[in-house]
C-alpha cells in the first residue's frame, strides 16, 4: 500500500485503534490477530510477529496466528523458523491439518526449500480441498483468482494450485 493512498490511511486508523484495544486487554486473541494483520499488510513484519507471538503463547492452538507466522518467516527467508511454527502449531491443534492454507503454507516451504517432489505430493493429493474453497483471514475469497497472503502462491479458479517462483521449467507445481 502507498503510505498516502486512503486505505493505508484507513488501515492506519484501524491499527491505532486495535493498538489502545489490546494494550487495553492484552488476551483478547482475535484484537491481537486484527492487529497482526494490520501491522502485515502494511509492510511491518516485526509488528506483526510479535503479535503473532502473543497470541501463540495465550493459546499455542491458535492456527489463525501460527499460519499469518509462518507466512511472515517465509517472507523473511526464516525457513527454519517457519517449519518450527508449522510443526508447533500442527501438534497442539491436529485440526490445522485440514485446512487448505496449512497445505499451501506447507507446500510453498517445502517448494523454497527445493524438495519440489514433496511439495507436489502435497497439492495433488490435496487438490479437492483447494478446488472447495481457500480461506484469507477466516472469509472464502470468491474471484478468478483467488490470491493468498504469500504473493506468489495462488490458487486459480479451477482449483489448480502454482507457486509462481519464475522459473521456466518449474512455473506450476501441480
Amino acid at each position: 500500500l502507498f503510505r498516502s493512498s486512503p486505505a493505508a490511511l484507513v488501515l492506519t486508523k484501524a491499527s491505532k485503534l486495535l493498538q489502545i484495544l489490546t494494550t487495553q486487554v492484552p488476551g483478547l486473541l482475535d484484537g491481537q490477530m486484527l492487529l497482526a494483520k494490520a501491522h502485515f499488510l502494511r509492510g511491518d513484519y516485526d509488528g506483526a510477529l510479535r503479535c503473532c507471538v502473543a497470541c501463540n503463547k495465550v493459546d499455542p492452538a491458535f492456527a489463525a496466528a501460527a499460519l499469518l507466522h509462518a507466512q511472515i518467516l517465509l517472507k523473511m527467508e526464516k525457513y527454519r523458523e517457519a517449519n518450527g511454527v508449522m510443526e508447533q502449531v500442527l501438534s497442539h491443534n491436529f485440526a490445522v491439518s485440514s485446512t487448505p492454507l496449512f497445505h499451501l503454507v506447507k507446500a510453498r516451504l517445502l517448494y523454497i526449500t527445493k524438495e519440489y517432489a514433496e511439495a507436489e505430493q502435497l497439492l495433488t493429493f490435496h487438490k479437492p480441498r483447494l478446488t472447495s474453497h481457500v480461506v484469507f483471514g477466516g472469509t472464502n475469497v470468491k474471484s478468478d483468482v483467488r490470491v493468498l497472503s504469500t504473493p506468489s502462491l495462488f490458487v486459480r479458479n479451477n482449483g489448480e494450485a502454482a507457486l509462481n517462483v519464475g522459473q521456466k521449467d518449474r512455473k506450476s507445481v501441480v
